[in-house]
């Protein structure tokens, strides 16, 4: 009696551990894995990706014109590159 009753309680372990594998485990990684991909894009906007664009649709994104002003003038001066046979 007491071989039948822990074979019993090993099947229904077995059984209740595929069942949470196979059905519960994946609903709650994917709602853990959605929570840490949200405070990521939280703390690091400019890494979001971008939204799929439709097939055909066209956009334009400006460029700032604003110039970068920390280059220094005096950085050297132009060299031409010749090329030796």
């Amino acid at each position: 009696m007491g071989l039948l009753r822990f074979l019993f309680i090993l099947l229904i372990i077995y059984l209740s551990l595929k069942v949470f594998t196979r059905f519960i485990l994946p609903v709650v990684l994917r709602i853990t894995m959605r929570r840490v991909q949200n405070r990521f894009y939280e703390q690091n906007p400019h890494l979001r990706p971008e939204e799929p664009r439709k097939e055909g649709k066209v956009t334009i994104n400006r460029v700032s014109k604003e110039k970068n002003s920390n280059i220094p003038s005096d950085i050297g001066e132009y060299t031409d590159y010749e090329e030796v046979k």
